[in-house]
């Protein structure tokens, strides 16, 4: 009994350590309603497909950005991303889908330079500054959103995550494995 104890209990004093300081270190990162207003909504990236063309991951998250601007919860729409899984530059990409689904250049901003989640929200902050932009909604993937709220609460902005569905295609063992990655990025984050 005694062994066990001496090899289970700094275990479990880990875990509860680990486990009390994500609940103390996390900000709020409730979903938004569709009835706010905001100066941007903010689209992160991921990588577009070897072709240039949309992803099932950034298809989604760019959706849900569209469908938010178009009911009018911000006049400006920008998309965070530069070429990291291949040469095609994702907030290219997703502003130029974006535009064949009827957004017009004018709302849209592109931040080309983030390959990563932490660039994503350095980047936009700062662009959004440039903009003189105070208020952000942030979609992302319902998976990533955890990790992005905890990263863009680093910053002096107001903002509110919006998560976009995983796309149908998708098994159930590759949502297993997005979900896995996503938890030791947000575990190591938090360390």
């Amino acid at each position: 009994m005694k062994n066990i104890l001496k090899t289970t209990l700094p275990k479990v004093l880990f875990f509860l350590f680990i486990t009390s300081s994500v609940c103390l270190a996390k900000p709020n990162c409730s979903e938004g309603n569709d009835n706010a207003k905001y100066d941007v909504i903010i689209v992160l990236g991921c990588p577009a497909t070897s072709t240039c063309n949309v992803s099932p991951i950034m298809k989604t998250r760019v959706n849900k950005g569209i469908e938010l601007f178009k009911k009018g919860l911000a006049t400006k729409i920008m998309f965070s991303g530069s070429a990291v899984a291949n040469n095609c530059n994702e907030a290219k990409v997703m502003s130029e889908y974006a535009h064949s689904a009827g957004i017009s250049y004018s709302s849209i901003l592109e931040e080309k330079s983030a390959k990563n989640t932490y660039e994503n929200a350095y980047y936009t902050v700062k662009k959004m500054k440039e903009e003189n932009l105070k208020t952000g909604a942030i979609v992302t993937s319902y998976f990533h959103i955890e990790r992005a709220c905890n990263i863009f609460a680093n910053y002096n902005i107001s903002y509110t995550m919006y998560s976009a569905k995983i796309p149908q295609e998708f098994s159930t063992f590759d949502i297993f494995m997005i979900k896995s990655r996503e938890s030791l990025a947000l575990f190591y984050h938090l360390l």
